[in-house]
């Protein structure tokens, strides 16, 4: 089992990323490695789109409303495939009474 676990590890790179001016060192699969360096990136747009809109007391205010928003996107989205999932069975169930 240990060979599994060192080939696993063999594979990961160390990547390092910048969160509302704080770097961080992520060990990750290297086929991830542009995912994670994109969603930095939109961490830190929104991070600046919020503070240019809204003034808070802390990094950690907008950090939580950056989240919550994320979230309510991500939600959201889950939400349309499902209903699209749905009109796409709906629409092959009609065609075979047709």
């Amino acid at each position: 089992m240990g060979n599994i676990e060192s080939q696993t590890e063999q594979k990961k790179i160390t990547i390092n990323i910048v969160i509302n001016s704080v770097k961080h060192e992520l060990s990750i699969d290297p086929k991830n490695e542009k995912l994670y360096r994109e969603a930095a990136k939109h961490l830190d747009q929104e991070l600046l789109k919020l503070r240019s809109t809204v003034r808070l007391k802390t990094g950690l205010d907008y950090m939580s409303l950056v989240a919550f928003s994320l979230a309510v996107e991500k939600l959201q989205s889950e939400k349309m495939n499902k209903e699209a999932l749905l009109n796409t069975q709906l629409a092959e169930l009609l065609t075979k009474f047709e």
